[in-house]
């Protein structure tokens, strides 16, 4: 009888042991509360928090990613050329290099925002192998995060207005000036994205400049800036304008002599390549701007043809190409230019 009621227990058990391993399976592919509401896992007060699903687990942070920063997205219009800009100059200045091991990821999404300290929690992958992701940031340690780089790039705005004003160089006037609305547009990126992180610590935010008053000195130096153009062979002036329409735009004044020497040439030939039903015609252009120490601001060389069935619309798809190779990389050389005058 005593054996029975051994083997009878031994049952139980092992009855319940089975069932617990069931039971724990099944918890365990059960869909976890936060896939729904991340809020449950990361309250609002004190955390941004967004889910991300996809096939693999660096899939599914990229998109945690991408959806934590739709929530600055309505609110913070970021410019990614502007944060290169900054980042390059930054990087150089010494502006980023605190608070590194107290970032762990910093996060570019193809919105342009670009989110600090964003780090990844929990995990969950469903039967059919999605993977679920939550993405979050912390508010109170992100916000001091913040605060020291706005401070950083507070004080940097702060120098380069300085150099901008003491500098005998009116080239060298303009990059610093440049470079510190440069610095104010990626700053006030960071305190719209602060405000949404945390309000209290944005309200604590005093600036040591006037955004307006950087604004009229930058405008007052540019006109400073002046620039001539030679270029020959332009016979209708079409690429002198295209190349005094980019200059004006950055707020530089066209002059008989200069600071910056715009000098070169352009060539269009018409070429035989063998074929009645169409004309074709070469360009030729070699641009260079000096500045007025005789270095080189920026260089442009490019060649093609193009074809029509006349001379004059083959020539102005030429002229139209050239228009739009100075259009695109032109401008980009002249500002980096004065970012390394700064660097």
């Amino acid at each position: 009888m005593k054996r029975i009621g051994l083997i009878l227990m031994a049952i139980i058990i092992f009855s319940c042991a089975a069932v617990s391993e069931v039971d724990a399976k099944r918890r365990k592919n059960e869909k976890p509360k936060w896939v729904d509401d991340p809020a449950s896992a990361y309250p609002e007060a004190y955390y941004l928090s967004a889910i991300g699903e996809g096939d693999t687990r660096s899939y599914a942070e990229n998109m945690a990613a991408g959806n934590l920063a739709r929530i600055f997205e309505s609110r913070v219009k970021a410019d990614q050329s502007v944060s290169n800009r900054y980042n390059e100059i930054s990087d150089n200045s010494g502006v980023s290099s605190t608070e590194t091991t107290d970032i762990a990821t910093n996060v570019n999404i193809s919105s342009d925002q670009t989110l600090l300290n964003v780090k990844f929690g929990e995990s969950y992958t469903d039967q059919l192998g999605q993977v679920y992701v939550i993405a979050y940031i912390d508010r109170m340690k992100t916000a001091t995060i913040y605060e020291n780089r706005i401070n950083q790039a507070n004080a940097k705005i702060v120098e380069f207005i300085e150099e901008g004003e003491n500098v005998k160089s009116r080239t060298h006037s303009y990059a610093y000036l440049s470079a510190a609305k440069l610095f104010h547009a990626q700053l006030d990126i960071m305190l719209q994205q602060l405000d949404i992180i945390s309000a209290n610590s944005r309200s604590m935010i005093e600036l040591d400049y006037d955004a307006n008053d950087l604004q009229k000195k930058l405008n007052k130096v540019a006109e400073e800036v002046t620039f001539s153009i030679d270029l020959s062979n332009d016979e209708d002036g079409k690429i002198e304008s295209v190349l005094q329409q980019l200059l004006t735009s950055m707020g530089f004044r066209l002059s008989d002599n200069g600071l910056l020497k715009v000098e070169g040439s352009v060539n269009f030939s018409e070429t035989d390549l063998g074929r009645d039903d169409y004309i074709f015609v070469r360009y030729d252009l070699q641009l260079e701007i000096i500045d007025d120490r005789g270095n080189i601001v920026a260089a442009l060389a490019e060649k093609g043809r193009e074809g029509h069935a006349s001379f004059a619309e083959a020539k102005a798809r030429c002229v139209r190409k050239v228009q739009s190779k100075i259009d695109k990389t032109l401008q980009k050389k002249v500002v980096q230019y004065f970012d390394n005058l700064v660097k």
